[in-house]
C-alpha cells in the first residue's frame, strides 16, 4: 500500500460528491444481502470437518449458492442474496467433500425452505446430524447410485491458488476499499499460495491493511526462509465490514486445514490486517479441538484502537464499511480482547514511530498515519511477549532490513 493511499483514505471518509456513487451502489447492495447463522450440533460432537451448504430451492444444479467448512459445534455463517434457500450439512470424515454412506447429515427441517429476505440475518439455525443408517432412511435420494460418491461440487477458485508473484496489483487495493463489490467479481479475494503445499514447511499466513493488497508483502516474501516456510497470502475487499471478513477467512482456513491437515501456522498482519487477524483468531479459538496450533501471531502498526478520522463515517452521507469497525470504541475493537489468544501462540507487537513531515489528521505523535496511543494500545502490550518499535513510517516499515531480520527470528524460534 503507497503511503499516499493510505493517506487518502482519511481524507475522502467525509467527502461527498460524484466519486461516491460506486461506493454507494456497492453500499445498497451489501445492505441488500441476506446472512443466516447457525451451528451444527450432534450427540457425539465429531472431531472430522463439517461442511455447510446452502442451495437455493429452484436450483436442482447441486451447486451450492454458498458453503461453510466449521468444525465441532462452531458457528456458521452464509452470506448470499435474497431468495429461498435449503440448508444442509454433513460430517466429512475422509475429507473429500463428498457425503459418504458412513457420514453423518442432515437437513435443516424436513428440509424446511427459509426465506432470506434482503437485508436480514437469520439466526439459530441449528442443524442435527443425524446417524448414517437415519440419513440412508429419510434422505434415500442421496444414496442412488448415480449420485453414490459424488461431490457437492464446492469450489473455491481462489482457495489455495498458486499464483506468481506478479499477479498481486498494488492498485486492486484501492478497488477493494472503494468498490467491494466489483472486487469480489473480479475474483480478487482469496488465500493465495506462491508454490504447491508442502507438509514439510509451515505456513505463515500474510493479511494486508485497509486499501492494501498482497503486493505489499513481496518484499517480506523475497526475506521469507522459503526451506521451513510456506507464505500464504490473504487477498481482501478492505471496504468491507471486519467482523464479516474476519469469519469468512475463519471459514476459508477450515477449508484449508481440512483440505491439508497441516498441524502449526504463523499470522503476520500489517495495519487494519492486524484487527481482522485478531478477529479471524477469536472464531479460531472458540472451537479449536482441531489440533492446529497458531505459533506465532505478528502484527505491524495496527490501529489497535482504532482511528479518530474514521468517526467521520457516521456524519458522511456514505462510508466505506470498515470504518464503522475503525472508529474508536467501535463494538468490534471492544470485542477484540474479550477474547484470549491461545495459550500455546506468541504474540509479538511491530510498531513505527516516523511521523516526520506531514500529519494528515494527527496531532499526536504517529507513523504517520496511525498514532503510537492507537499502535501500543495497554491491553495489546499486556499480551504481546516482545513490542519493538523502528524509525519508519506506516508503510516503509514493511520495507525495513530490520523488520525482516525480525521476522525470520520470530518466525524461526
Amino acid at each position: 500500500m503507497a503511503k499516499i493511499s493510505a493517506l487518502v483514505a482519511f481524507v475522502v471518509l467525509t467527502m461527498s460528491g460524484c466519486m461516491f456513487i460506486g461506493l454507494n451502489e456497492d453500499v445498497k447492495r451489501l445492505n441488500a444481502s441476506s446472512s443466516i447463522k447457525g451451528r451444527v450440533v450432534s450427540d457425539a460432537p465429531s472431531s472430522h470437518p463439517i461442511v455447510v451448504t446452502l442451495n437455493r430451492v429452484d436450483d436442482q444444479s447441486g451447486s451450492p449458492e454458498a458453503y461453510a467448512v466449521v468444525y465441532g459445534e462452531s458457528p456458521f455463517l452464509l452470506t448470499v442474496s435474497s431468495g429461498k434457500y435449503y440448508l444442509f450439512a454433513f460430517e466429512d470424515i475422509n475429507r473429500d467433500f463428498a457425503l459418504q454412506g458412513n457420514e453423518r447429515a442432515a437437513w435443516y427441517g424436513s428440509p424446511s425452505p427459509i426465506d432470506a429476505l434482503p437485508g436480514t440475518t437469520l439466526t439459530q439455525f441449528d442443524i442435527h446430524l443425524q446417524a448414517p443408517d437415519v440419513v440412508k432412511a429419510t434422505i434415500p435420494e442421496l444414496f442412488i447410485p448415480e449420485k453414490t460418491n459424488q461431490s457437492v461440487k464446492l469450489e473455491n477458485k481462489n482457495l489455495g491458488k498458486i499464483v506468481e508473484t506478479n499477479y498481486f496489483k498494488e492498485e486492486i487495493g484501492l478497488l477493494g476499499m472503494w468498490d467491494p463489490v466489483k472486487f469480489q467479481e473480479q475474483g480478487n479475494s482469496g488465500i493465495f499460495f506462491l508454490e504447491p503445499y508442502t507438509k514439510q514447511k509451515t505456513p505463515v499466513i500474510f493479511i494486508h491493511g485497509i486499501s492494501g493488497s498482497g503486493h505489499n508483502w513481496l518484499n517480506i516474501i523475497d526475506h521469507l526462509d522459503r526451506d521451513k516456510f510456506q507464505p500464504w497470502i490473504v487477498q481482501y475487499p478492505s471496504g468491507m465490514r471486519l467482523d464479516l471478513i474476519s469469519k469468512h477467512l475463519n471459514q476459508s482456513f477450515n477449508e484449508l486445514r481440512a483440505i491439508y491437515g497441516f498441524e502449526n501456522f504463523s499470522i503476520v498482519a500489517h495495519s487494519m490486517g492486524g484487527l481482522v487477524a485478531r478477529g479471524f483468531i477469536n472464531h479460531f479459538s472458540k472451537n479449536n479441538d482441531r489440533g492446529v496450533v497458531l505459533d506465532n501471531f505478528v502484527t505491524i502498526s495496527t490501529p489497535w484502537l482504532g482511528h479518530a478520522a474514521a468517526e467521520g463515517a457516521k456524519n458522511a452521507p456514505v462510508a466505506v464499511p470498515s470504518w464503522f469497525d475503525m472508529a474508536p470504541g467501535s463494538p468490534y475493537l471492544s470485542s477484540l480482547h474479550q477474547t484470549k489468544l491461545p495459550s500455546q501462540s506468541n504474540y509479538y507487537l511491530l510498531f513505527g514511530y516516523k511521523g516526520d513531515g506531514v500529519r494528515l489528521l494527527n496531532t499526536s505523535n504517529s507513523d504517520g498515519v496511525v498514532t503510537l496511543l492507537s499502535q501500543l494500545s495497554m491491553k495489546s502490550q499486556e499480551e504481546a511477549v516482545k513490542v519493538v518499535g523502528y524509525n519508519e513510517d506506516h508503510t516503509s516499515i514493511l520495507n525495513s532490513a530490520l523488520v525482516f531480520k525480525q521476522l525470520g527470528e520470530i518466525l524461526t524460534n
